[in-house]
């Protein structure tokens, strides 16, 4: 606490420092341009260099009097350097702001002097006005790898137009609610407060995910710290994480994996430090965490059921501990709004989830070999090879060895893992349900590379597993590369494109190209539209321009949505209605009336591709 209120007040100190800068930048540019006619740009080039040394004077002897003295000029030319990368900081943010959100110019300006100012003065506090460089190299490291990826996701998202289900979550932002069909409210939640900030485009709805996604990694990189206590492999450990394909894409969609991962992880840090230091603070903590994980997904059920196969198999005196079971019944009253929405729409939403993981049939030989297919594809051949490794390891560390740190990550592998095999016998999980079980897969796999560096582990296994390790490592760098490289907005639209096709075998409407339909529908805006699913529906919904437009999915031969429930279809019965399907998809006979066929519209969201879609009017004439 004491360093928090020291960090203020040397913040406060640094902003009436900075405060005096602009005076004298704006003074200086006014004597130089005013009284002795210098060119403008001269003249603001060496107002801001004027500034620059008074602020730098004035840190040094009132902000950061207490810190050991060096090579004066070695500290100026780190200031310099801290204040361009603080300047590069604001102008980015101050880009990105004003043109890929609806955001007014000065609040996207003063939000991008913030953000500068905050680097600026932890870079300043930690390594200019600092002799020996207090943060921690690999510390440092982690930062640099995780602010160039984020801001690199954050100019890659506007480029690309939301899928059917980030246009789907939006739409649950317009009707808020505790609870839904598909999943807990949180991402509606999160999505709602985003958009209001930063304004109905791609990047004012991904913003906060890209964001989770960056601390997720953050967090992987302090949970294998504390298992492994050393920071080099905690490093490689988040790195790894950072090379699965699937995440790489989850991390610019906004659809509940992000927050998830977030949480998990979270939960994952405050529970070995509860069990580590017998501190009842992290267990309240960790309840909080479980509680805002079931607003987010289902899955943060799988949470204490880890934590107590784990206490069992290792400690069970902590079973008779209260705050084990007081902090996870504040998770289960934060999770009551979702409760209680379920008891008044008759259990829907557990229903729909139930029946979807563990009823929803097929063979059991295909649905096996869905699953390993899907591990395939989202977690990658080779790093899945090298991740099993990794989990045999942690097992065998775990279970045979008795080292807890080890058993502790194979279990958060294992019990969702086993899960959805077991489930796969009766019913086909989602292709990217499995691969919660492989974010922490990095911790044994780099400790296995660095045990066979240091020569101490089975050498029968070493040079094969490490090698192994190496090879999938170097692969799995040329492959996002591949992935992510220009131009961004084809390439990673293809890469989504072809993960949910080859997984799926169907149709999934995850084609890109709604923003040029939603253009040639505009004229249809003052009818009812429907459609035949909530892909295009929410699509629709998200890039039309009306606040009055009323967009119903039928939801025909698809599983249902949200639309039933805000909207009743009674409403427009009898009357003339749009209806907008897939090219070759024919509206259902017995739901329309003296039905006429206006139009196909032929989109083109690729260069090498083409699109249709068919646009009929017709009376509605059958409530569903």
């Amino acid at each position: 606490m004491q360093a928090w209120k020291d960090i203020t007040k040397r913040y406060f100190k640094f902003g009436v420092v900075g405060f005096s800068g602009l005076l004298v930048n704006i003074g200086i540019a006014y004597i130089l341009k005013n009284i002795f006619s210098i060119q403008s740009l001269i003249a603001s080039a060496l107002a801001i260099e004027v500034s620059i040394l008074n602020n730098f004077f004035w840190n040094s002897i009132w902000t950061w009097r207490d810190r050991e003295q060096e090579d004066i000029w070695i500290r100026l030319l780190k200031y310099h350097i801290a204040v361009s990368l603080g300047a590069i900081i604001n102008m980015g943010m101050d880009f990105l702001l004003f043109k890929y959100t609806t955001m007014q110019y000065i609040l996207a300006h003063s939000i991008g002097v913030f953000a500068g100012s905050i680097f600026n003065f932890f870079l300043n506090d930690k390594w200019t006005f600092s002799k020996k460089l207090a943060i921690h190299r690999w510390d440092a490291i982690l930062f640099l790898f995780i602010g160039l990826i984020t801001y690199f996701e954050i100019i890659l998202v506007g480029r690309v137009e939301l899928f059917f289900d980030e246009a789907y979550y939006w739409v649950w932002s317009q009707h808020l609610s505790p609870g839904y069909l598909d999943h807990p409210p949180f991402v509606a939640w999160i999505i709602c407060i985003s958009t209001s900030i930063l304004g109905k485009t791609e990047l004012g709805i991904r913003m906060p995910f890209i964001v989770f996604s960056s601390l997720t990694t953050i967090l992987v990189y302090y949970l294998a710290y504390e298992i492994l206590r050393n920071k080099k492999m905690a490093f490689w450990s988040a790195f790894y994480v950072r090379l699965l394909p699937l995440f790489n894409i989850i991390s610019i969609l906004a659809i509940p994996d992000n927050p998830l991962f977030f949480f998990w992880t979270l939960y994952a840090i405050l529970i070995y430090r509860a069990i580590k230091t017998d501190e009842k603070k992290y267990w309240y903590y960790a309840g909080i965490v479980f509680g805002f994980s079931l607003l987010t997904k289902y899955f943060g059920f799988f949470l204490p059921l880890i934590t107590f196969s784990f206490i069992f198999l290792t400690n069970r005196k902590l079973l008779f501990k209260k705050e084990l079971y007081l902090s996870h019944l504040i998770g289960f009253l934060m999770f009551s709004p979702d409760i209680l929405w379920n008891l008044s729409h008759g259990f829907a939403s557990f229903k729909f989830q139930f029946s979807h993981g563990f009823m929803s049939g097929g063979h059991t030989f295909y649905n096996l070999s869905f699953l390993a297919k899907a591990l395939l594809i989202t977690v990658s051949p080779i790093t899945l090879l090298t991740s099993i490794w990794g989990i045999i390891f942690s097992f065998y560390r775990g279970f045979l060895r008795k080292e807890r740190r080890f058993l502790y990550i194979s279990l958060y592998f294992l019990i969702p893992f086993m899960t959805f095999s077991f489930s796969s016998l009766r019913s086909r999980p989602e292709a990217h349900w499995p691969f919660v079980s492989f974010i922490f897969s990095g911790i044994p796999v780099v400790y296995t590379i660095f045990l066979h560096l240091r020569g101490r582990y089975l050498r029968a296994l070493q040079k094969p597993g490490s090698y192994l390790i190496r090879v999938a490592m170097s692969i799995l760098i040329l492959i996002n590369t591949l992935i992510f490289a220009s131009p961004l907005n084809a390439n990673i639209t293809k890469a989504i494109t072809y993960f949910y096709n080859r997984v799926s075998e169907k149709e999934t409407g995850l084609e890109t190209g709604f923003k040029q339909l939603a253009e040639k529908a505009e004229k249809y805006k003052d009818y009812p539209i429907l459609t035949p699913n909530y892909h295009i529906a929410s699509e629709l919904a998200f890039y039309m321009d009306s606040s009055n437009l009323c967009i119903y999915s039928i939801d025909f031969k698809t599983r249902p949505s949200m639309f039933r429930y805000w909207i009743n279809d009674s409403n427009f019965m009898g009357q003339e209605v749009i209806f907008i399907t897939y090219s070759g998809h024919h509206p259902p006979a017995d739901m329309f009336e003296n039905l006429i066929k206006l139009e196909e519209i032929l989109i083109k969201p690729d260069p090498s591709e083409f699109r249709g879609f068919t646009v009929y009017k017709a009376v509605y004439s059958k409530n569903k």
